[in-house]
């Protein structure tokens, strides 16, 4: 094997021919002029920790030159440029892990007995030159050790393909060269040679294997490089890296660069679901028979964390997040690739919609999910919706975030590798540990939803989730397990702020997300504020079946406002808008004739639909409006019986002034002096409830003043009698007095209410009637 000192021949003679003068020799085996001391850093041959350092060696004699210069660079067996060999009678099959010998002293009694038995004669060397030789021997085994793993790795990578390694960069052990090395054989994927490399030089190499590994092509299989692959000091991966904190800054910072590269999710899935199991399984996983990533790499089929492992390296879960956060991209990006597919054949489809990995993460969960099941359908939503979650949920693992801090350090903190992260996937991968899906679930679908304006087929998306989560179900069957869970969801949804579908078009859904509400005895168990939230929200589900009851009445009897049940919500405290949507209703229902059957039928279901819808509103204002359109369709029969429902619950005072009032109108809009106004004008008159003397005779003149126009009306038709002259004049002084009395007693009762405007009316019709008799 080459040696960088000429003069050692003198060494190795003895030894093989058994001559005693080259041995007396061996003390003179300086430093070579040739090659100078190899033990330095600074050796010619750049073998720094193979070479030996002679130190102060005395200098050799001119027998040994002599026998130096016998030897020529035809004796070089290896062809490495050095004429001058030494040949050690070594084994064969010697290896590294025999190269790794004591380098103890020899005493030299001892080395007298070997040199006996070599050559036949004694032969005595100092202790400092036994010690040399023995030092010697064992880098010499070393060497051949490195030679045998060069020849092995070799063999092993030419078969693959081209290879760059040759002998002259693999015997540069020093830390840069060996680095360069390693990174050149990564980037070649030789991994028989990184193994040998990290297996031999683990501790040399211990500081910059992430960057030897990152030299690895992206698109590498990661079950082809599971020797190379860090693993934590416990674990029983078959692996020759092993890394304190198990590599898991390696592992997110290398998927996070397979997916921005290649777009490869399922390498990176494969890779990240190999480091989980050698952090948590302590082995390798076993992939199914015939499976590929992804199919092989889901969420379900990760490993539950032990408490212990949770507890002694938490940053664990920072690679179950980014393994939810890689599933979740998968999704995303076979959801945009069907939509690409699905444009015209001469649009180009554009990566600008489609997000990098980083800004993905960078979203809220719900709108992660819901860009994920951008192409579902109300049909397929709740099918979507559990495979989805199936292949992303990590609540099966046992990660419990309110049991320790932070998986990653802090900025100034961190690592290389996880300063090579982005910092928006750190934390969405922290927090992606402990989602619930049933809560993604519910933020996708309402975001659907809402980015799809609230139709009507919209909506229905949420009533099919409803269905698939309804308590009937085994509890591992539904979607959305929690029963309040569930009744929050199907409120927010129903009265929902941005939810804009009219009450009427999205009643059957609602109809049955309704029949799926939990029973209010599932919170028995309940206690504290959960017992008080679940009470809040029974009440809530209590105001939802009112609520539908309103819409049924709105449908029965086809009044199509566009009101949705937030408006109906809103109806009970917000009263310019319950006024506006009570108008509406009776211009609906007063837009064509109906019988007076209906009508009588109609009151109750108006008492409820203000009670529970349009509360905010008076009733005395609602009976207003319904003594109008009874008016209105000359339903007199139901105005008297609705005028004394109307005194018991407002009072007779209220009822007398608002007839009264109704009954001016209708005579001030007569155009003529007899017109179908001033009948109804009478009729109304007429209903008005008994009240006191005074009010009694406000409703008098009224029907005075009625009078007197249909008698003005025939003393303009026609030419009357004397006779029948007198007796009209008669009449007309008769209720002149009648309304100047009236009108002095008005002044009286102006005070009292609702009647203030009958006195004003009183004023009016005397001061006409009085025009009248005087002419």
């Amino acid at each position: 094997f080459c040696l960088p000192f000429p003069a050692a021949a003198a060494v190795s003679a003895p030894a093989a021919a058994g001559g005693a003068a080259a041995a007396a020799a061996a003390p003179a085996a300086a430093p070579s002029a040739a090659g100078g001391g190899g033990g330095g850093v600074g050796g010619l041959d750049g073998w720094d920790d193979f070479d030996v350092d002679l130190g102060d060696a005395p200098a050799p004699t001119a027998a040994a030159a002599a026998a130096a210069a016998d030897v020529g660079e035809a004796a070089d067996g290896w062809g490495d440029g050095w004429g001058v060999d030494v040949d050690v009678d070594l084994p064969t099959d010697a290896t590294a892990e025999t190269a790794a010998l004591p380098e103890t002293p020899v005493p030299a009694e001892a080395a007298t007995e070997d040199a006996a038995a070599a050559g036949g004669q004694a032969c005595t060397l100092p202790a400092d030159q036994v010690e040399w030789l023995h030092s010697l021997l064992s880098r010499t085994q070393l060497q051949l050790g490195r030679l045998d793993v060069f020849r092995h790795a070799h063999c092993e990578s030419s078969g693959k393909g081209q290879c760059s390694l040759t002998w002259g960069a693999f015997r540069e052990i020093s830390l840069a060269s060996l680095e360069r090395l390693a990174c050149q054989m990564a980037a070649e994927l030789c991994v028989p040679v990184l193994e040998a490399l990290l297996s031999q030089h683990g501790q040399d190499l211990a500081g910059c294997w992430p960057a030897i590994l990152d030299a690895l092509p992206e698109t590498a299989a990661p079950a082809a490089l599971r020797r190379i692959l860090p693993a934590p000091p416990t674990s029983k991966a078959d692996t020759v890296l092993h890394a304190e904190d198990g590599g898991v800054a390696w592992y997110i910072s290398r998927a996070q660069s397979i997916v921005d590269r290649t777009g490869l999710v399922g390498h990176a899935l494969d890779l990240l679901r190999h480091g989980i199991h050698a952090a948590v399984g302590g082995n390798w996983p076993v992939a199914p028979r015939g499976a590929e990533p992804p199919a092989s790499c889901l969420a379900r089929q990760l490993p539950k964390v032990p408490e212990s492992v949770l507890k002694s390296m938490p940053q664990v879960r920072l690679l179950y997040g980014m393994f939810r956060l890689c599933m979740e991209y998968s999704k995303y990006c076979r959801a945009t690739l069907q939509e690409l597919h699905g444009l015209a054949g001469h649009e180009e489809p554009s990566t600008s919609e489609v997000l990098w990995f980083a800004d993905f993460c960078g979203l809220d969960p719900g709108q992660r999910a819901q860009l994920a099941l951008r192409r579902t359908a109300p049909g397929t939503v709740a099918k979507d919706a559990r495979e989805w979650a199936a292949d992303v949920s990590l609540e099966h693992c046992g990660l419990d975030l309110s049991a320790v801090g932070k998986a990653y350090a802090p900025a100034p903190q961190r690592s290389a590798a996880e300063a090579a992260v982005d910092g928006r996937v750190l934390r969405a991968a922290e927090a992606a540990c402990g989602l619930r899906s049933e809560d993604v679930i519910m933020q996708a679908v309402i975001g659907r939803v809402n980015s799809r304006g609230w139709d009507p087929a919209s909506f229905r998306m949420i009533a099919e989730v409803v269905a698939a989560s309804n308590p009937t179900l085994q509890r591992a069957e539904r979607l959305i397990q929690s029963e309040p869970v569930m009744l929050q969801f199907i409120l927010g949804a129903l009265y929902s702020d941005d939810q804009r579908c009219r009450a009427m078009d999205i009643y059957q859904s609602a109809d049955e997300m309704y029949g799926c509400i939990p029973q209010k005895n599932v919170g028995q168990d309940f206690v504290g504020a959960e017992l008080e939230k679940w009470q809040v929200l029974q009440q809530q589900a209590d105001e939802l079946e009112q609520h539908l009851n309103c819409v049924q009445v709105f449908n029965k009897y086809k009044i199509a406002l566009s009101l949705s049940f937030a408006d109906l919500r809103r109806g009970r405290a917000n009263e310019p808008m319950a006024l506006r949507s009570m108008w509406n209703l009776f211009r609906v229902l007063g837009a064509r004739y109906r019988p007076a059957l209906f009508w009588r039928g109609f009151q109750e279901e108006l008492t409820y639909l203000h009670r529970h819808a349009f509360a905010a509103v008076p009733l005395h204002t609602v009976s207003e409006m319904y003594m109008r359109v009874l008016v209105e369709q000359e339903h007199f029969e139901v105005l008297s019986s609705a005028t004394q429902d109307w005194a018991r619950s407002c009072g007779t005072l209220e009822v007398a002034g608002s007839l009264v009032t109704l009954a001016q109108e209708l005579v001030n809009a007569s155009p003529a002096l007899r017109h179908s106004s001033l009948e109804k004008a009478r009729r109304v008159l007429r209903c008005v409830p008994q009240v006191d003397g005074e009010l009694s005779g406000l409703v008098q003149a009224e029907l005075d003043f009625i009078k007197a126009c249909e008698l003005l009306h025939e003393l303009v038709r026609r030419q009357p009698s004397r006779g029948l002259a007198q007796r009209w004049a008669e009449d007309f002084r008769s209720i002149n007095a009648s309304l100047s009395q009236v009108a002095g007693v008005a002044e009286n009762v102006a005070k009292v209410a609702g009647v203030s405007r009958v006195a004003g009316a009183a004023k009016q019709v005397t001061g006409r009637v009085a025009g009248a008799a005087a002419g």
